[in-house]
């Protein structure tokens, strides 16, 4: 287990590389691996870009890893709010082909009303999912 591996506090911090090779595996990405599980079942395993990774020391050490996590959960959440916006905006374009629609289905007056309350429909149900997550 890598909770075993580390020591408490942010000066004692072991770098990706040095517990790689501690652990034995071949790359950073099979170490977050092996560490986000062990966070899952519970470990306070606490990392900084600079360091590496270590046990808390102290309740400051924890805060300011939080705020480092929250930091990024927000940046992440932003992102995703802006890929959401996109995809809504694309599911309330059509394009016309020959005979119909980009999606095989017919260019009837009663088709495009379809069409056009299924993307409305679909951007009230975007949008309350985003009140209901609330800013991030």
């Amino acid at each position: 287990m890598i909770v075993e591996l580390l020591k408490a506090g942010k000066a004692n911090a072991v770098s990706t590389a040095d517990l790689c090779s501690m652990v034995g595996v071949g790359s950073a990405r099979e170490l977050q691996t092996i560490i986000a599980r062990e966070r899952k079942a519970g470990a306070v395993i606490l990392s900084s870009c600079a360091g590496g990774y270590y046990l808390p020391a102290s309740r400051e050490e924890v805060e300011e890893f939080v705020r480092t996590q929250d930091k990024k959960a927000r940046s992440i959440m932003f992102v995703l709010k802006s890929a959401r916006q996109y995809m809504n905006q694309l599911d309330g374009q059509m394009t016309m082909t020959e005979g119909g629609f980009s999606d095989g289905s017919k260019g009837s007056k009663e088709g495009i009303h379809e069409k056009v309350q299924g993307s409305k429909q679909a951007k009230v149900a975007g949008l309350s999912a985003e009140m209901a997550q609330g800013e991030p």
